[in-house]
């Protein structure tokens, strides 16, 4: 369902359905937009079928309403975009959703065995879907993560640039060795002029954050990238470019108190454990229009147990939230 604000008052619409249920791994996707008319898209993983473990009709479920009024959304779509579209019915999921062109908007999402792909149209909420259309892999993943044929997964975009017509790209690849974090930026939907991570500017991008673990926003050129794990002995990582992803610039958001190497994997050193240690497990972020990034931080209570053993307490996840922004040092709690 979809909660639109107009005027004060709060309305809820529902925008479809679906039979399956596992919409994120650990973050939800950026499954909608709003335009400068007030208009949103909004899209979803959907399946028709009733419970089945393969679910065989995988795909994107998505809805317009025109202006944001959501008594103007086009009824509960019946089927998923990809068996509308002009290309090749394939299963996919957890899409992201951005505007793209003048009055277009393009969605990317992962198939089960075709690594990401993007669908998009020229006018927003109208027409038939141009897709699917592939990704390029980058070429040195199978050397990264080991194994042969790895794919990419769990794509976030952003759309930049006067008519939107820069697409950046971030997800994840995890072979038969290492999982990897990846950022693609194309400005034309052929050339893929970067193909790299910005964790690699603090050696980050190999086996440090879950497939799925990041959050994106963009205002203008400015662009930021939040990593947060749902444990404790990551660092909290954000990343910003005011150059629409040309160049990047690090900040730790939350700085773990814990040695990760010497926690888990080095046993004859002495390392100090807290009883009880408050820290991150969820993040997103938001760019204001002066380029300031907020985040927001959702803070778990752990209890560390001694070398590498410890507990996380599920139910208070949500014990408090943190309130950090790219104008202060250290996290708030609100």
């Amino acid at each position: 369902s979809v909660v639109a604000n107009r005027g004060e008052v709060y309305f809820e619409a529902e925008a479809m359905y679906s039979s399956y249920d596992l919409q994120s791994n650990a973050y939800v996707a950026n499954r909608m937009y709003q335009l400068k008319d007030g208009s949103v898209a909004v899209t979803a993983t959907m399946s028709n079928e009733e419970y089945d473990e393969a679910f065989p009709d995988r795909g994107t479920g998505y809805n317009f309403a025109r202006e944001g009024k959501t008594g103007k959304f086009g009824g509960v779509p019946e089927a998923r975009i990809e068996a509308n579209a002009t290309g090749e019915d394939v299963r996919t999921g957890w899409p992201s959703i951005a505007p793209y062109g003048a009055e277009g908007e393009i969605l990317v999402n992962h198939g089960h065995e075709n690594g990401l792909c993007y669908y998009l149209r020229e006018k927003a909420g109208e027409g038939v879907w141009d897709g699917p259309h592939a990704i390029p892999n980058p070429t040195d993943v199978d050397a990264v993560v080991g194994g042969e044929g790895n794919s990419l997964s769990w794509a976030r975009i952003v759309t930049t640039g006067e008519n939107n017509e820069v697409l950046h790209v971030f997800a994840n690849a995890a072979g038969d060795e290492n999982s990897a974090s990846y950022y693609l930026r194309t400005e034309d939907l052929e050339n893929w002029d970067i193909q790299f991570s910005p964790l690699e500017m603090d050696d980050k991008h190999m086996n440090c954050y879950n497939a799925d673990g990041y959050a994106v926003s963009a205002n203008g050129d400015n662009i930021a990238v939040l990593y947060c794990d749902r444990y404790f002995y990551h660092d909290v990582m954000l990343y910003e470019s005011n150059d629409a992803g040309k160049t990047w610039e690090s900040r730790i958001v939350w700085e773990s108190p814990v040695d990760t190497a010497a926690w888990f994997n080095e046993p004859d050193k002495e390392v100090t454990v807290m009883q009880d240690l408050y820290a991150p497990t969820q993040g997103s972020v938001a760019i204001g229009k002066d380029g300031v990034s907020h985040v927001a931080l959702s803070v778990g209570m752990f209890s560390l147990k001694g070398q590498g053993y410890y507990s996380l307490y599920y139910g208070l996840l949500t014990d408090g939230i943190a309130y950090w922004n790219d104008t202060t040092t250290y996290p708030n709690y609100v």
